[in-house]
């Protein structure tokens, strides 16, 4: 028999997605895959195993060198299907007394019973002694599954995946993050049917950051910490599927905090063997901002990999950068213990990101969006060019522009302060119909860097999850200068030439404006209004920059991404006055209100300053 364990998942934020117990089919799979799963020469699956069994497992803890550590199979965990299976084993041996236990990065740590393959070590128990304390290992069958995957990407197959068909056990896995009360009917059963209870929490793989500090790193893992500003894209275009600004906390990664670097890759050998217990990375930015997480390789045959033994974001197919790692040490911690390195080059390209591990492709490099930032602080005269490559998920990408862009202008300006500052963006897509160019202005007087950071991350935000087709980014450029002195202009008067008017007659007005501790400036135009104009008055307004719809306009109507691209290369930037007429909509005259709605406009440059002011005047309607 073997011995039964309720298993209690919690802590933390990576784990096992139970939700139904369904069975986890990869759908097609690959002559290799059912070669492997039929190969017991290198491979020991979960019907092979009992209590008592011994092994090692490997991993690295410290200098790159890969340690083995001994492993006793005490228990197996065999529900239906694939996702909840696990095998519980007691680790032990100088490596684990030298990490503190289990340490996050280990996590994919391949573990061997007389030299064959059982799985990886993916889970570890909480409050379990640090030198011998239990863990659990995600079976490899469920990670050849992956294998599968990746071979038919490669060799573009389409065979049905063969499973393997196993004994149903009595065991269940309690839900994630259980409540006080959960834990107290989970302590009771235990108790009542004399089961034996292990408190385990993910091994989840730490980040590895580089090139970020401050602000930027809070704002990159918590979501932002800095107020929003406002006037940005979002309050004129609004695109309802696009998420808000997550950190990457919120997915289930962590970072402890400490620094990093990058590996040498100018030095020779610096491209690391890729060897089952050896550590390697996974990219979500490479170049001047490297953020990559920390894990260890399984399996690897003919350049098809898998590691880490659970979810990297769990998104099924992906498209991520594999990067070389190196583990300089192991950080014990009161929580959990860590292991500190650093990423290199790009090796390849992970594709599969599935509950059992991650599963990519050596020598196949990954499609991803460049980045470049180019900042100039006029006052300094100096400036800082900024090159980084993204994975193209749209889930991540927007907090990955706004973290990697709050660093380029905090670490080029070298200050936080009020300023003004112009931006110039183009973006770039395979899947758009040409490329989107916009430029901004935006004064604050109290922080200037985050303005241009969030106007580009909602830009990018819009275009990917635009209701037409995707965008397929490849490319984004901004330019950003920044002046210390706040070029702001204010309206001081608008006249027009009479009180009334008929429909089409010309309308002469004559704004002032005074610059903040400038000159003034005095600037004269017409505008017509329309024949059609209804009801008995008019309102002359001029404003800086965009202005918001008036109640009883049209909600704009963008028939392709092609109609999206205009309407947001079409918003003023906030050195535009407009002088616009507004007048009730026939809607309104039959329904009594006050709907307006624009129907003649100019617009004015104002060569760099922020206009700020709001100003409106009303003038009679005469209808013949």
């Amino acid at each position: 028999m073997r011995t039964k364990y309720l298993v209690v998942i919690g802590i933390i934020l990576f784990g096992v997605m139970v939700s139904g117990f369904a069975v986890y089919h990869a759908g097609v799979g690959s002559d290799q895959f059912t070669r492997m799963t039929a190969d017991n020469s290198r491979f020991l699956f979960l019907a092979d195993l009992q209590p008592g069994m011994r092994g090692v497992g490997r991993t690295v803890v410290r200098s790159g060198i890969i340690s083995e550590f001994a492993v006793e199979i005490v228990g197996i965990i065999d529900e239906p299907g694939t996702l909840s299976d696990f095998i519980v084993v007691r680790v032990s041996g100088e490596p684990i007394i030298e990490a503190g236990g289990v340490a996050q990065g280990m996590s994919g740590s391949p573990i061997y019973i007389d030299g064959k393959l059982i799985g990886a070590l993916s889970m570890a128990a909480v409050w379990a002694e640090a030198d011998d304390p239990i863990a659990l290992i995600t079976p490899i069958e469920g990670m050849l599954e992956i294998i599968g995957m990746l071979e038919k990407r490669r060799l573009n197959e389409h065979k049905q995946l063969i499973t393997q068909e196993r004994e149903p056990i009595d065991l269940r896995l309690v839900a994630l993050r259980p409540s006080e009360a959960t834990l107290n009917r989970a302590f009771a059963e235990a108790a009542t049917k004399g089961t034996n209870l292990i408190f385990a929490y993910p091994v989840n793989s730490p980040l590895m950051i580089s090139g970020l500090s401050g602000r930027s790193l809070s704002l990159l893992m918590d979501g932002p910490n800095i107020a929003i500003p406002e006037r940005l894209i979002d309050d004129f275009i609004a695109i309802p599927l696009a998420p808000p600004f997550r950190g990457l906390s919120s997915f289930g990664f962590i970072h402890h905090g400490l620094p990093t670097s990058v590996i040498d890759t100018g030095k020779e050998n610096a491209r690391l063997p890729l060897i089952p217990g050896g550590s390697i990375g996974v990219g979500l930015t490479t170049g001047d901002i490297t953020i990559a997480a920390l894990g260890t390789l399984t399996y690897i045959a003919d350049g098809l990999l898998v590691g880490f033994g659970h979810r990297f974001l769990h998104g099924g197919t992906a498209e991520f950068p594999l990067t070389a790692a190196y583990v300089y040490d192991t950080v014990e911690s009161y929580r959990i213990s860590f292991q500190l390195g650093k990423i290199g080059e790009t090796i390849g390209t992970i594709f599969e990101d599935r509950a059992q591990g991650i599963g990519g492709i050596v020598d196949h490099f990954p499609e991803m969006v460049e980045l470049a930032f180019a900042v100039r602080d006029i006052d300094r005269e100096y400036r800082r060019n900024f090159s980084i490559n993204l994975v193209d998920e749209p889930r991540l990408m927007a907090g990955l522009i706004l973290a990697t862009g709050i660093e380029a202008l905090d670490s080029t300006l070298d200050r936080v302060g009020p300023g003004t500052v112009e931006v110039i963006s183009r973006i770039y897509g395979d899947g758009m119909p040409r490329p989107l160019e916009r430029r901004d202005l935006f004064l604050s007087t109290t922080d200037i860097a985050p303005f241009a950071p969030f106007q580009l991350a909602l830009i990018t935000n819009v275009l990917q999850y635009n209701e037409f087709v995707d965008p397929q980014i490849t490319r984004i450029e901004t330019t950003v200068e920044i002046h210390e002195e706040l070029r702001a202009a204010f309206i001081t008067d608008l006249n027009i030439d009479r009180p009334a008017y008929r429909p089409g007659d010309l309308l002469f007005f004559e704004i002032e404006l005074r610059t903040w501790r400038g000159e003034r400036a005095t600037h004269r135009g017409a505008l017509t209004i329309p024949a059609g104009t209804v009801g008995d008055f008019i309102i002359i307004r001029a404003f800086g920059g965009p202005r918001r719809r008036e109640a009883g306009e049209p909600v704009p109507v963008f028939q392709d991404l092609n109609d999206l691209i205009r309407a947001i290369e079409g918003i003023p930037a906030w050195d535009t006055l407009t002088i616009e007429i507004f007048a009730l909509t026939p809607t309104g005259v039959l329904l009594g209100q006050k709907l307006l709605s624009g129907i003649a406009e100019t617009t004015i440059s104002m060569d760099g300053y922020v206009v700020l002011d709001d100003v409106k005047i009303v003038a009679r309607l005469i209808h013949p």
